[in-house]
Protein backbone atom coordinates (compact mmCIF):
# COMPACT_ATOMS: atom_id res chain seq x y z
CA UNK A 1 0.00 0.00 0.00
CA UNK A 2 1.52 3.30 -1.09
CA UNK A 3 1.17 6.36 1.09
CA UNK A 4 0.77 9.93 -0.04
CA UNK A 5 3.75 12.24 0.37
CA UNK A 6 2.84 15.28 2.45
CA UNK A 7 4.52 17.97 4.55
CA UNK A 8 5.11 15.49 7.39
CA UNK A 9 6.85 12.88 5.22
CA UNK A 10 10.43 12.23 6.29
CA UNK A 11 13.22 11.24 3.92
CA UNK A 12 15.77 8.59 4.84
CA UNK A 13 18.65 7.03 2.96
CA UNK A 14 21.36 4.46 3.21
CA UNK A 15 24.97 5.39 2.62
CA UNK A 16 27.60 2.75 2.14
CA UNK A 17 29.51 0.53 -0.16
CA UNK A 18 28.00 -2.66 -1.58
CA UNK A 19 24.59 -1.93 -0.09
CA UNK A 20 23.00 -4.22 -2.69
CA UNK A 21 24.15 -7.10 -0.46
CA UNK A 22 22.91 -5.44 2.73
CA UNK A 23 19.80 -6.50 4.63
CA UNK A 24 19.39 -2.93 5.88
CA UNK A 25 16.80 -1.85 3.24
CA UNK A 26 14.72 -4.97 3.92
CA UNK A 27 14.86 -4.47 7.68
CA UNK A 28 14.04 -0.76 7.49
CA UNK A 29 11.17 -1.28 5.03
CA UNK A 30 9.59 -3.90 7.30
CA UNK A 31 9.81 -1.57 10.31
CA UNK A 32 8.30 1.30 8.31
CA UNK A 33 5.40 -0.91 7.18
CA UNK A 34 4.83 -2.46 10.62
CA UNK A 35 4.71 0.85 12.49
CA UNK A 36 3.13 2.94 9.69
CA UNK A 37 5.94 5.48 9.83
CA UNK A 38 5.58 8.34 7.32
CA UNK A 39 8.87 7.90 5.40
Amino acid sequence: MKKEIDGKTKIIGIIGRSIENSLSPLIHNQIILKYSVNF
